[in-house]
C-alpha cells in the first residue's frame, strides 16, 4: 500500500512539473519587455513560491474540511437520481423536520 501512495506522489509531481510548474516562467518570459524581464521575472516567481507555500501551509486545513463535506454529502446530502422536484424537497423538508 505504501509503494502505491508513493508512486501517486511521485506521478502527480512529475505531471504538474511538466504542465502547470513551468507555466509562469513561459508567460513572463513572452510578455515581459526586456528592459524590465528581469525584475518582472524576479516578482512572478516570488509570487508564484508564496502561492506554493500558502498551498503547503493550507492543506492539512484544507484536508479537514474536505473530510467534513465528504461527512455531509454522505449523511445529510439527499439522493436525487430518478426522482422529481417534488419528491426531493419533500425529502429535505421532512429532514429538517419542518
Amino acid at each position: 500500500m505504501i509503494v502505491l501512495v508513493y508512486v501517486g506522489i511521485m506521478g502527480f509531481s512529475i505531471a504538474f512539473a511538466l504542465g502547470m510548474a513551468g507555466l509562469p516562467s513561459v508567460i513572463m518570459a513572452e510578455i515581459f519587455p526586456i528592459n524590465i524581464k528581469g525584475s518582472a521575472g524576479s516578482l512572478v516567481i516570488l509570487l508564484h513560491n508564496c502561492g506554493n507555500w500558502i498551498v503547503t501551509c493550507t492543506f492539512h486545513f484544507m484536508m479537514e474540511w474536505s473530510r467534513t463535506g465528504i461527512a455531509f454529502v454522505a449523511f445529510l446530502a439527499p439522493e436525487t437520481k430518478g426522482r422529481t422536484l417534488e419528491e426531493i424537497q419533500a425529502s429535505i423538508t421532512k429532514l429538517s423536520g419542518r
